[in-house]
């Protein structure tokens, strides 16, 4: 019973998963191909804009490039998943009313959907580092760590939207909007070492900033400091009490969705 009841959760949620991939893309003339269409343009519009722009070096130890991939293909991530599983609960609605099974899996399949795409980034990322002559170094081994703190911390703040979302759309229609804050608070487009050291605990109380700085670190080595104690700690506090916060209120509110909507 045990085992089938595993079974039955196992296909429903890759059943699930395979369909939030399929609504947003299919219908489409690239497809599949808009999930890594759209990051490269967004990285080479800030390529421009930056380093033709502003003239950021593009070339030397730390070129703007790749510090700029290096960022993105985490954030990209974090963004699809918070973004997917904020709206999970209302964007299925009809199953959420009709159906009994663990709705859970809603913001779940959509962490994992945004995760199916992301291992194709972190080969993107790769290749461009193999162009400028970087080849992965012993900090490779702690990108699994910064893996699972993304996805611990989109997760949590996804279980906790699509919930509240449910009562307060007005949340859903300013995610965007806290979004677009959050990527400009977070060391992306530039790096932690570049903020002058009196600002410095504007990146140390940025939880995003031990993800992205710790992506950089993995892919790029030694160029690109590991996040500090003081990051990590920050992360883990504040992610572990969004994570429960998520949970919780996903608990409490989860009886009422189908009235709701």
């Amino acid at each position: 019973m045990i085992q089938s009841n595993r079974t039955y959760l196992a296909n429903l949620t890759w059943v699930l998963t395979v369909a939030n991939l399929r609504d947003r893309y299919l219908g489409t003339w690239a497809g599949l191909m808009w999930a890594f269409v759209n990051p490269i343009i967004m990285i080479g519009v800030f390529w421009v804009v930056f380093a033709q722009g502003f003239r950021i070096p593009t070339t030397g130890e730390r070129p703007f490039l790749l510090l700029l991939v290096c960022a993105l293909v985490p954030w990209m991530t974090f963004s699809e998943a918070v973004n997917g599983a904020a709206g999970s609960i209302v964007g299925r609605a009809y199953l959420v009313r009709k159906i009994a099974f663990p709705l859970e899996l809603l913001p779940i399949t959509q962490v994992l959907s945004a995760l199916m795409v992301h291992g194709v980034l972190v080969v993107f990322a790769l290749l461009i580092a193999f162009w400028y002559g970087r080849w992965p170094t012993l900090s490779m081994f702690m990108l699994p760590v910064y893996l699972f703190a993304m996805t611990y911390a989109a997760l949590g703040l996804g279980l906790a939207l699509a919930s509240l979302g449910v009562a307060f759309r007005d949340i859903l229609q300013g995610l965007g909007v806290f979004m677009n804050l959050l990527f400009w608070a977070t060391p992306i487009v530039w790096s932690a070492d570049m903020m002058p050291s009196a600002f410095q605990w504007f990146v140390t109380f940025n939880p995003l900033s031990f993800v992205i700085e710790g992506y950089r670190h993995a892919l790029l080595g030694a160029p690109y400091p590991a996040p500090t104690a003081a990051q990590a700690t920050v992360f883990w506090v504040v992610s572990t009490l969004v994570f429960v916060m998520g949970v919780l209120v996903f608990k409490r509110l989860k009886p009422s969705f189908a009235d709701i909507l």
